[in-house]
């Protein structure tokens, strides 16, 4: 079925991949540092204060949650936040396929993870810095806290 608009193909592609084994998370990794860097970088130039609010609220709202699938969900929305801010929709439902492949593997890896409570002070600790960068007008920086991020965090949920 061809159709104009966005649509869920990209997600199902991806997902489809990752549960074949024919992409690794190391290459959707690569992928998403690639496409949140260009975002980030883009995003001073189009980001709104009401889109940086946006952002602070949902860091907010992460801080408070102990619920690893309500922090998920959460942390899903403030990526896919990021990506819309570059204004390039390729790489917005390029981002938004990865991060719907991914997912469900991060979840369960949080599931698991010993000391949460950490890793989630750290993680959204890190969200901060990103936003902060991005008031500061500095895309140079929120690329590289937007990459060391998602290294961090994969490297310790998907090693």
């Amino acid at each position: 079925r061809v159709a104009t608009g966005q649509g869920p193909a990209f997600g199902r592609m991806m997902r489809l991949h990752v549960a074949l084994d024919a992409i690794s998370f190391a290459e959707l990794t690569e992928t998403r540092v690639v496409l949140e860097r260009a975002t980030v970088e883009a995003a001073p130039a189009q980001a709104t204060e009401a889109d940086l609010t946006a952002l602070d609220s949902l860091v907010d709202d992460m801080s408070g949650l102990m619920d690893v699938t309500e922090f998920n969900e959460l942390d899903t929305s403030f990526h896919l936040l990021l990506a819309r801010l570059g204004a390039n929709r390729l790489i917005r439902d390029l981002t938004v396929a990865i991060r719907e492949a991914v997912a469900a593997p991060i979840l369960e890896a949080e599931r698991r993870v010993t000391d949460w409570d950490r890793l989630r002070e750290r993680l959204n600790a890190e969200h901060r810095a990103i936003v902060s960068a991005l008031r500061a007008q500095d895309g140079g920086l929120a690329a590289d806290l937007v990459e060391r991020h998602i290294r961090d965090a994969h490297a310790t949920l998907l090693p």
